[in-house]
């Protein structure tokens, strides 16, 4: 009997093509959409995870490692494992989407496949056999139930009616077309993330704190992307016993480490300046939230600043577009 591997699938803030989008006034380009999800366009598998990306952008991530280890989700005495299972997902999931944004961006910029949330109800699980779906968990699959359910709605009415009202303004022919080529490169540089664990958990916070970022809450965001500054920070300083200050090392302020490191040449001058901007408003928003503000600007400030500084020393970076807006 072949094994059945689950994946956990959601959607990025929009859907995407694989290649080319699908004539959907035809039955059978219509049909590829129905099923347990719509057809499987892309497959990715290596030691550490295997990524399966159906035709309209639904990422499906299993991670080898983690599917062996599933706690009882359902089992009251086993809460804090399963969340703290969901939680170590959500960093892969999290980092995984920094990748294909940015990679999707390196070749379409600003036009890439941005990330978003993702949580438990933002996800679905799917069973596959040779990436062929074989049963699904729709339960918690609220996002991705809309998702659908808008595609489903518009198959149906194009194969109908054979054209769309202006006033409709759901258009999935305006999704962005992804070439495979760009996906394998994502893929290899989510499988050497994978490699490196303490990479992994810096760009799933600022994945984190991108999300923060596009719902507003400016200051959450700079948080977030703080602890990647200063977890960053503070390795290279460990790393450079050269520039060392004699004395206890928690008695070393995170000012002094960027000022030593820009003094080594491991920061940039107006990176540190940069970083001492964002470290100021940090701590107005710790000691003095009250009466401190954080601008859009200072908090995408910080977001680049803390993805730069993740892939530091490393063969390649990860650039995130930065996005919020207002409406009245």
């Amino acid at each position: 009997m072949q094994h059945i591997h689950d994946f956990i699938g959601f959607y990025m803030q929009t859907g995407f093509w694989i290649g080319s989008c699908p004539d959907l006034s035809l039955y059978d380009e219509a049909r590829r959409f129905t099923g347990m999800c719509a057809e499987i366009g892309y497959a990715y598998d290596c030691p550490a995870f295997m990524v399966a990306i159906t035709i309209d952008g639904m990422v499906l991530l299993h991670h080898k490692e983690m599917a062996s280890n599933v706690p009882q989700m359902g089992d009251p005495t086993q809460i804090e494992k399963a969340l703290s299972w969901w939680d170590e997902f959500l960093d892969y999931a999290y980092a995984l989407q920094a990748i294909i944004e940015s990679e999707t961006m390196r070749v379409a910029a600003p036009f890439g496949i941005a990330a978003s949330e993702v949580a438990p109800d933002y996800t679905s699980t799917i069973g596959m056999i040779d990436w062929f779906p074989v049963r699904r968990n729709w339960e918690s699959g609220r996002v991705i139930n809309e998702q659908l359910r808008d595609l489903e709605h518009y198959i149906r009415y194009v194969s109908k009616h054979g054209e769309v009202p202006s006033e409709i303004t759901f258009s999935p022919y305006s999704w962005p077309k992804v070439k495979v080529s760009t996906l394998d490169s994502a893929m290899r540089n989510f499988e050497y993330i994978c490699a490196h664990p303490r990479v992994l958990k810096w760009l799933a916070f600022v994945t984190r704190s991108k999300v923060a970022y596009s719902k507003n809450d400016f200051a959450m965001s700079l948080l977030q992307s703080w602890f990647v500054i200063e977890s960053v920070c503070n390795q290279l300083y460990d790393d450079s016993p050269h520039i060392h200050v004699r004395g206890n090392r928690k008695n070393v302020k995170a000012k002094h480490i960027i000022d030593l490191l820009s003094q080594d040449g491991k920061l940039a001058a107006a990176t540190a300046h940069d970083l001492h901007e964002v470290r100021k408003v940090r701590n107005g928003l710790v000691h003095s939230p009250e009466t401190t503000r954080c601008s859009s600007r200072l908090a995408a400030l910080a977001g680049n600043l803390a993805s730069s500084l993740s892939m530091h020393g490393h063969p390649f970076g990860v650039d995130l577009l930065w996005q919020c807006g207002v409406r009245y």
